[in-house]
């Protein structure tokens, strides 16, 4: 039985490249929340890089005897601050579709770490390196039609054609 999400689910695909035949997964929440783990360990967290900061301002206080009490309130006020911009960013570094993630995946390494998770069940010895190299002998616009099908996204319509579906997943290329 047939429905109309169907079209819109990724499927598997295969390349041959290097001399092998590829077997790419389709995107799974899975394979997204592996992705987004991942990126999560490469990105600064921005609460982290906040209590470094306002631990090396406490510091500062301390060694150069800061005792004013209106420089001591306006550094409060800018540690507040600093406290407030992280938590704000911190709920959107988490997510798949953060600016910091989108950019990550949009650059080589994240790239590959993506087309190994795709890979690895059908080709269990895949390193990020092995998959660099797939994807620069894939060529850029193999590569995208493989993430366009793995991800369930429609290919992009004819010129012209604005009724064309909007995809799914599938981070922009544009700068």
């Amino acid at each position: 039985m047939s429905t109309p999400y169907q079209s819109f689910c990724g499927r598997m695909c295969e390349a041959e490249v290097l001399g092998q035949r590829w077997k790419f997964a389709r995107w799974t929440w899975r394979i997204i929340d592996l992705w987004t783990e991942w990126a999560q360990e490469q990105l600064p967290n921005p609460i982290t890089k906040a209590i470094a900061a306002i631990e090396h301002m406490d510091k500062e206080e301390l060694e150069r005897k800061i005792t004013d009490p209106r420089v001591l309130a306006s550094r409060n006020k800018i540690k507040d601050e600093l406290v407030n911009a992280a938590m704000k960013q911190a709920g959107n570094y988490l997510g798949f579709t953060s600016a910091e993630v989108q950019a990550l995946i949009n650059s080589p390494r994240g790239a590959a770490h993506l087309v190994v998770l795709l890979l690895i069940e059908n080709h269990p010895d895949i390193t990020d390196e092995k998959a660099l190299d797939i994807i620069t002998a894939l060529g850029p616009e193999q590569f995208e039609r493989i993430l366009i099908t793995t991800a369930g996204r429609s290919p992009p319509g004819r010129q012209g054609n604005g009724s064309a579906p909007v995809g799914l997943f599938l981070p922009s290329r544009g700068g």
